[in-house]
């Protein structure tokens, strides 16, 4: 009777370790979990989603853009929200891109050096919703 009470005491606690063990990984999970949830999130922010409506209009500013000179339109491009510059660049030639890229980066500064950056960044995941 005794060494049955001592089994069933050591299987309870081999039971109560493991479930300590399973509420840690439980506990882990859930923060990866919100960590992917995060990063999701991030790379959603990241990308710039062009949506089929306003496509045309996004059509037409960049055929605008791409009739002024190039310090213009760096001009114009340096002032925007940059999810709405990156869009309106989406739809331009990569001729007109470089050249305004060059334009916004002739001072060197830094803040324009990255912004071009981030810009290049956003074009690179953009995409159109647009059905083929």
């Amino acid at each position: 009777l005794q060494n049955s009470k001592a089994e069933l005491s050591s299987q309870k606690e081999s039971v109560q370790e493991m479930l300590a063990t399973l509420q840690n990984e439980k506990k882990e999970l859930q923060i990866v979990k919100a960590d992917l949830a995060k990063q999701r999130q991030n790379i959603n922010d990241a990308r710039t989603q062009i949506e089929s409506g306003e496509e045309k209009n996004l059509r037409t500013l960049a055929t605008t853009y791409m009739g002024l000179n190039p310090d213009a339109a760096a001009a114009v491009i340096t002032q925007m929200e940059e999810g709405l510059a990156a869009k309106i660049l989406f739809f331009m030639t990569p001729e007109a891109v470089a050249l305004i890229f060059e334009q916004m980066s002739a001072s060197g500064k830094p803040a324009a050096l990255q912004r071009i950056a981030r810009l290049s960044e956003k074009l690179r995941l953009a995409q159109s919703t647009k059905k083929p």
